[in-house]
């Protein structure tokens, strides 16, 4: 990278907001500890070892209703005025409530300045220039700032590039969920909104709504049970899979005893809510819900010693309809206090619920949902996968006959015939459509997916190459993240494995949407093709899927690829193309979650390459527990995997053989690259 000594210029430079405790006592002009300037810190040498530590350059200052750590977007200059921007992130709240959660959500505050340091530098606020609650999903929505925000400009592809005279597109990417303040969405995943900006002036979607970089935090939410001729059905609810989080509540780990092996749902933290919703709930046309039956353990956090000190958690037991509207009230409980997470002894014994003699009509969905007010504690309530779970029972007052299919979840491990059930129930077609009505798009149905299972990638932010303006200067953008860590059930794993991310160059698809492929240098690692029967667990796939592919039904035909084989176990990432989906399925491999998101349109030579006119391609990573894929260079997930062993070296394809050659496979063996 070269340094420009220009005084009002600055490559090799980074920005951050310096600690309160570092700088400043009593915070800026007075205010809280807080408020802190933002300070510029630049590079003394070419290859960046040195930096101005010792002389950092302090550029402004801001003040806010709370400490929030800002996450500044890197400084870029347009060229249209010659001013230099930069921008903050906070929530929507500081002139309204000024509390949390904030429906507003977060807004980007932006500075400008005719020179980015020096003399000539004057920095100025310019306003809110984009102000947004929304997720992917229509049940979640942003309740803090944006977290760990990029800003990016210029990217290859570019369908409107502003060197050419266009309008530009921009991405501003942002974490969700986490500590990023997503209730119901996304688990700190990074996301993007598609922008256009004119220099000084508020953003503009030029995409609808929020897109996500990674899919790796959503699941395949469990589908409803249909009535049983025994009159009862047991609602599954023996791990974080058999559950639908909203609100704050989110999977944890907790201690683990003779009931539970430490699976945790936490309710969220004081002031919050959260809501657990136990399976897909039911649906029983002509039937009547008479009886509901079930039992959960808690521990309270923010509590030190037990009973907690007053403003414990509560919680109600409900059965509602599809929109939340509660049908009935089954239980409310006391003050949650008695056994402490901080001091744990114990769970507290199972508080039993056993409600009868309910009228709740089943023509239409009908779900049980125990609902949280945190008040000024949290609860963390375990999942007792080794005691029934919840033991939910569910029953109706009368009793005919009628099929349904079983949970998605628990296809995959069923033979065929059991397999062939969902595709019902997901909207496909019985039979296989003839090809062209089989090919027209499915919209992704995003409706199906849960964005609360555990992360898979976050944080990510991108380099230049030779640039450090990401924004109004062309350049190459290398986006790199953090994966994990691994789902807090996981055999082995649980909670640890976080690593950086494989790094993934950046690009722009015709319809503005975000393209990205794991960075050419990758293949200085291959060690050589071998076999698909003999990738190992650290190898590089690449599969060719055919247009074809757009006929299946369903999961049970289905193309796609398994990896991690072991003759017995495998991890399998299936197209599904009735529902508009891609689905990766480690639950044989210590995942308890299918993880899905949408499945890209079929190949063009602009978005997969020249050569690829039609169907799909899976570049996928495999590194012993952590799963890195794209497929059709748009949809990406990081999934982790626990394979029983050493032997789980298979990858296969799936789908009709007939359509799948083996040359449309092609794998490679690949050598460490993090021991410098």
């Amino acid at each position: 990278m070269q340094r420009l000594h220009r005084q009002g210029s600055c490559d090799g430079c980074r920005v951050r907001w310096l600690s309160a405790v570092q700088q400043l006592e009593k915070g800026v002009a007075g205010g809280a500890p807080w408020d802190v300037p933002l300070e510029l810190r630049c590079a003394l040498d070419d290859d960046l070892n040195k930096w101005n530590d010792a002389a950092p350059e302090y550029l402004f200052n801001v003040s806010f209703w709370r400490a929030i750590p800002y996450d500044p977007a890197r400084p870029w200059r347009e060229a249209d005025d010659g001013n230099w921007y930069v921008l903050l992130s906070m929530d929507g709240c500081n002139s309204t409530t000024r509390a949390l959660p904030c429906h507003a959500g977060g807004i980007l505050g932006m500075w400008s300045s005719p020179a980015l340091r020096g003399e000539a530098a004057i920095w100025t606020y310019v306003g809110n220039v984009f102000e947004t609650n929304a997720t992917v999903l229509s049940d979640g929505f942003l309740s803090k700032e944006f977290v760990t925000i990029d800003y990016l400009g210029s990217l290859p592809g570019d369908p409107y590039p502003e060197a050419a005279g266009g309008t530009g597109t921009r991405l501003f990417l942002n974490n969700v969920g986490g500590n990023g303040g997503g209730d119901g969405c996304c688990s700190g995943t990074t996301s993007y909104f598609v922008i256009e900006q004119p220099p000084g002036q508020p953003m503009r979607l030029v995409m609808p709504g929020q897109q996500m970089v990674d899919w790796g935090a959503f699941s395949l939410r469990p589908l409803p049970l249909p009535y049983d001729p025994s009159g009862e059905v047991e609602l599954p609810s023996s791990t974080l899979g058999d559950l639908i989080l909203s609100g704050q509540a989110e999977s944890s780990h907790g201690p683990a005893d003779d009931a539970t092996s430490g699976s945790n749902v936490r309710s969220g933290g004081p002031g919050g809510s959260g809501t657990v919703l136990v399976g897909g709930g039911v649906l029983a046309p002509g039937h009547v819900i008479e009886r509901v039956a079930l039992s959960f353990r808690y521990i309270a956090g923010y509590c030190g010693s037990a009973p907690c000190p007053g403003g414990a958690s509560t919680a109600t037991v409900v059965l509602i309809d599809a929109s939340g509207g509660v049908l009935a009230t089954l239980y409310r409980s006391p003050p949650l206090c008695n056994y402490s997470f901080d001091n744990f002894t114990q769970y507290s014994p199972p508080l039993h619920i056993n409600v009868t003699g309910l009228s709740v009509p089943n023509d239409e969905l009908v779900r049980l949902a125990i609902q949280i007010s945190n008040n000024q504690r949290n609860i963390q309530i375990p999942v007792d996968n080794k005691a029934g779970g919840f033991k939910v029972r569910l029953g109706w007052a009368t009793t005919t006959t009628a099929a349904f299919p079983r949970l998605l979840r628990d296809v995959e491990a069923r033979d065929a015939a059991a397999a062939a059930a969902p595709a019902a129930r997901l909207g496909a077609p019985a039979a296989r459509l003839s090809a062209p009505a089989a090919r027209l798009a499915v919209p992704p149905r995003l409706d199906l997916l849960s964005g609360k299972a555990s992360r898979g990638f976050s944080m990510a932010r991108t380099l230049g190459s030779e640039q450090v303006d990401q924004v109004t200067v062309p350049g190459r953008r290398v986006l790199i993240g953090w994966t994990g860590p691994a789902p807090s059930d996981m055999p082995f794993l649980a909670n640890l494995g976080s690593a950086q991310s494989i790094s993934r160059d950046l690009a722009l698809a015709p319809d503005r949407s975000l393209l990205q492929r794991f960075v050419p240098e990758l293949t200085t690692a291959r060690l050589t093709a071998v076999a698909p029967a003999d990738a190992g667990m650290r190898a590089e796939v690449y599969a060719t899927l055919p247009a074809s592919c757009a006929d299946a039904a369903g999961p049970t035909d289905a193309c796609g690829i398994s990896v991690f084989g072991d003759g017995v176990n495998a991890t399998t990432i299936k197209l599904l193309p009735s529902v508009g989906l891609v689905a990766v399925n480690a639950t044989l491999q210590g995942n308890t979650l299918v993880r899905a998101g949408p499945l890209p349109p079929q190949c063009t030579a602009a978005t997969c390459g020249e050569g690829a006119e039609d169907g799909w391609r899976i570049h996928a990573i495999l590194d012993h527990s952590i799963l890195e894929l794209i497929v059709n260079n748009a949809t990406a997930f990081v999934v982790y995997v626990a394979p029983a062993s050493d032997r789980a070296k298979e990858v296969a394809l799936l789908g009709n053989d007939a359509t799948l050659p083996t040359s449309a496979i092609n794998v490679w063996q690949l050598d460490a690259v993090n021991n410098v």
